[in-house]
């Protein structure tokens, strides 16, 4: 071989070795994709209750627009935690999101706790329209959840708490010694009204209605329906008396910890599953309302006239009075707040 061949043909070598040596240092190898965050969710209720199909429209939702990143684990029914319960197994993270009562904890929510069931604390349906809006309830909400190491992530309302009994209620007179059973945040109201409350599980209550150790209740209309509460209590007064609030909770360093698009996709899905929720609880509690007058004779589904229910407004006068003096500004700013939510 010539020498000018033998020099090109070495050149051309250590040029193919370059390239190669080049190629392998810029060689990135393929990222392995990131490792399912599996999240466990705690609910409450039985398979046709309202929010426990919101919440597994969420974790839907979630699943599916995370591409797999997240996996929700569902435990429906308290099966996992008690609704009682729910607010510490989320700062704990034993759960990392779950449906709570906000009611549960006055100590560490304060006047959220208050206003969460009070009577006429707001329309369900107004609520879920304007709750988010920069200054509204979310916002005042927020922090006290906050504080306890929770983000909240939404506020489903079960519309329609209403009073049910096996005798007819249809003036403030008629609630005098009446034995209904309720949950703490109605206690003193009820007792204004003129009825004596009674606290028993609901497991409970058919049989107490039935043996007629207990005249009637407080539950969702949807409750009432559902669990067939109207055979032994036919007697279903509309008023609109309160609405059922429990939030939806998420431990905060939890979130914190999610990458940041996953914790924009989160926070997206709630909002939306949020609007979704309130679209169909309003369509499906006029028919559970419709379903029940059509029960008649049987059912009796009075429609308590607006002059009667401001009877019932002015007996709770002492109880807002008793609210204001207790939580001052606070009470201030949410009875601002809340001419949007009536």
């Amino acid at each position: 071989m010539e020498r000018g061949s033998a020099k090109a043909a070495c050149r051309a070598i250590v040029a193919v070795a370059v390239s190669f040596s080049v190629a392998g240092f810029l060689w990135i190898p393929p990222a392995h994709s990131a490792e399912t965050i599996t999240i466990k969710m705690a609910s409450y209720g039985g398979p046709t209750y309202p929010i426990r199909i919101h919440l597994e429209n969420v974790k839907e939702m979630l699943e599916k627009r995370s591409n797999g990143r997240i996996r929700v684990d569902h435990y429906p029914a308290e099966s996992l935690v008690k609704l009682s319960k729910a607010f510490d197994a989320v700062i704990d993270n034993v759960v990392q999101i779950a449906l709570t009562s906000a009611a549960y904890e006055p100590k560490r929510m304060g006047v959220v706790a208050a206003v969460a069931n009070s009577p006429w604390n707001w329309d369900a349906y107004k609520f879920g329209e304007h709750y988010r809006e920069p200054g509204g309830f979310y916002d005042f909400a927020a922090p006290y959840f906050e504080k306890n190491g929770l983000r909240l992530m939404s506020w489903p309302n079960v519309p329609h708490g209403e009073v049910f009994s096996s005798k007819p209620i249809r003036r403030l007179e008629d609630f005098k010694g009446k034995l209904l059973r309720t949950v703490s945040s109605l206690k003193e109201p009820l007792k204004l009204l003129g009825a004596e409350p009674i606290f028993i599980p609901t497991s409970e209550l058919f049989n107490a209605i039935q043996r007629g150790t207990v005249d009637g209740g407080t539950l969702a209309i949807s409750s009432i329906s559902s669990e067939k509460y109207y055979e032994v209590a036919p007697y279903i007064q509309l008023a609109n008396l309160y609405t059922g609030s429990l939030p939806v909770i998420m431990n905060l360093k939890f979130f914190s910890s999610l990458p940041p698009d996953l914790k924009k996709l989160v926070l997206d899905t709630f909002v939306e599953a949020d609007k979704q929720y309130y679209e169909r609880i309003r369509r499906d509690t006029t028919e559970v309302i419709d379903k029940l007058k059509s029960m008649k004779p049987k059912v009796e589904v009075y429609e308590v006239p607006a002059e009667e229910v401001a009877r019932w407004q002015a007996a709770l006068r002492p109880f807002y009075n008793e609210m204001a003096k207790t939580w001052g500004d606070e009470w201030a700013r949410f009875e601002k707040i809340r001419e949007k939510l009536k």
